[in-house]
């Protein structure tokens, strides 16, 4: 499977789907979100972890709590998300994870909340010396002796 240890962790949105659920259950077919996110387990390590946001207003406190995340909304104030690429992809935040055993008994890893933006910052803050998943300068160089 692709467990990792449940904890907190500092995601990049690296993709995000636009398709729609089959309406299994108590739930009608609903558009729905799939959402890719790299999380940093430190010592370069890295890990693609995909949430699932299904537009139902059953499901509505989960979409709030991955807006807020993302920072595109304020917690207690209603907000038009905007799902275009352009606003997802790229953010970074702080997720936590938990393992869940699937149909077949392998072990995976979930999100088990998006925590808010805020959270993020002051983390940031407080090791404003780690830049995680770097952006680094490119090399205007040619003369790159190797």
């Amino acid at each position: 499977g692709n467990t990792i240890e449940p904890g907190i962790y500092e995601y990049l949105i690296t993709e995000i789907d636009k398709t729609e659920t089959k309406g299994t259950g108590k739930h009608p077919p609903s558009p729905m979100h799939v959402v890719k996110a790299k999380i940093d387990l430190g010592n370069f390590n890295e890990r693609t972890i995909t949430d699932y946001f299904v537009l139902h207003e059953s499901l509505e406190w989960k979409v709030s709590q991955f807006l807020v995340s993302i920072g595109q909304k304020e917690k207690g104030k209603p907000c038009k998300p905007d799902w275009s690429n352009a606003a997802i992809v790229g953010k970074r935040g702080l997720l936590e994870t938990r393992n869940q055993k699937s149909i077949d008994g392998r072990i995976y890893a979930r999100v088990l909340q998006w925590l808010p933006q805020e959270e993020y910052e002051k983390r940031k803050e407080e090791n404003h010396d780690s830049d995680f998943l770097g952006d680094f300068e490119p090399i205007n160089d040619d003369r790159i002796p190797f």
